[in-house]
Formats: structure tokens, sequence, C-alpha cells
């Protein structure tokens, strides 16, 4: 294996390294939380917060109708006992009697809405709870599975870590400088045809020349090391 090749071979080492760092990366924020469950949980909260709203809305409204009805009942009490006389009073309570239970009538509807309102959303409650109870416990279910990967992933990376410094350390000092010095990645490219496999720009003859007779030969174009293939 010429230096060239050398370098290719830590190059892909190197891009098996970044492909299972990441999948550590994934594993880990996998573990740590769920994107979906968190959203989960903010909708639970939020139908909980407007059913309790509502809930307190339907008390207070239950508790000022009561009170108008106990208002109404005095106030039909006296209109029936027989102690008012003078036809004015009368005609006026009897008025204000028929005007509170109107007025409750009125509100008895809306109770009666604002009691619908709270079904629906004590149902919206209850769907949102159970979409956060299938969603914890798909990943209860999977996550003995992502900790099983994550072992595996975190012990393939070391390895390739081991098996990549390892590559670089057999590349000739000459091919590590002109590889640190490339800014793209890869910092190498293998020759299919005549032409550099990373940008698609044809090699000169005197550069194929050269990279048959082992030595190093630049892209003219991106600046990658090139590798016969």
């Amino acid at each position: 294996m010429n230096a060239g090749e050398l370098l290719l071979r830590h190059t892909r080492i190197d891009a098996r390294v970044r492909a299972l760092a990441a999948e550590v990366r994934r594993l880990e924020s996998a573990l740590a939380g769920d994107a979906r469950i968190e959203e989960a949980r903010r909708r639970v909260d939020e139908a909980r917060e407007r059913q309790r709203e509502l809930a307190t809305r339907l008390r207070d409204r239950d508790r000022e109708v009561e009170d108008h009805r106990a208002r109404l009942r005095a106030r039909d009490r006296e209109l029936m006992s027989g102690r008012i006389h003078n036809p004015t009073e009368l005609t006026k309570l009897s008025a204000e009697v028929e005007h509170m239970r109107a007025r409750i009538a009125s509100e008895e509807d809306a109770e009666l809405e604002l009691m619908e309102q709270l079904e629906e959303r004590e149902a919206a409650l209850r769907e949102a709870e159970a979409e956060l109870a299938a969603l914890e416990a798909a990943r209860e279910a999977a996550t003995p599975a992502l900790q099983r990967d994550l072992e595996r992933a975190r012990r393939d990376l070391a390895a390739a870590q081991t098996e990549r410094d390892a590559a670089w350390a057999a590349v000739p000092a000459e091919y590590q400088n002109a590889a640190r010095r490339i800014r793209v990645h890869p910092p190498v490219a293998e020759v299919t045809g005549v032409q550099c496999a990373e940008c698609r720009v044809q090699i000169t003859s005197n550069g194929l020349q050269l990279l048959r007779r082992g030595e190093l030969v630049t892209c003219d174009n991106c600046g990658r090391v090139l590798v016969l293939g």
C-alpha cells in the first residue's frame, strides 16, 4: 500500500468515525429525552389548565345562580305572603320576581353551555393523557434496545478511533502535512479514469505519470491529494 492509499484508508476510517460519533449523539439524545413526549406533556398541561379554568368558572356561575335562586324564593314568598296590600308595591314586586325568573333562566342556559364546554374539555384532556401515556409506554419499551445500541455504538466508535489513529500514524509525514493544509473534506480523492472523483476535473497527463510513480500529486482544482483508483 503506497502513501496515497494509506491516506485514503485513513480518510475512509475517519468517515466511519464521524458516522459512529453522529450515531452515538443521536442515541444519547434519544435516551435523554423525546421531543414528542415533551410536546405531548405540554398539550396535557394546557388541556388541564383549560379544564381547571372552565371548572372554576362553572363553580362560580353555579354559586351565583344558586344565590339568585335563593333571592327569588325569598321575593316569591314575600309576594305570596299576603302582607303587601298596596297595588303599586305588588305590581312592582311581581315585575321584579318575573325579571329575576327571566334572569335565572338565562343564567341556567349559560350554565348548561358551560357544562357542555367542560365535558368537551374533559374529553380533550383524556385524549391528551392517553396519547402521552402511549408515548411514554413506547419509550419505556424502546429504552433497553436504545441502551444496547448506544453501548455497541460507543464500542464501535472507540475501536474505529483507535484504527483511525493507527492508520494516520502509518501515513508518511509529507502526506500528513499535505492533508492538514487542505481545507475541504475529505482531503483525499481517488482518480477515476482521468478525473478527480470529488470535483470531476480532468487530471493532466503529467499528473497521472507522477501518480503512477507514487509521487504526491494534488488536484489542480480542489487541492485534494490524489490517489489512483
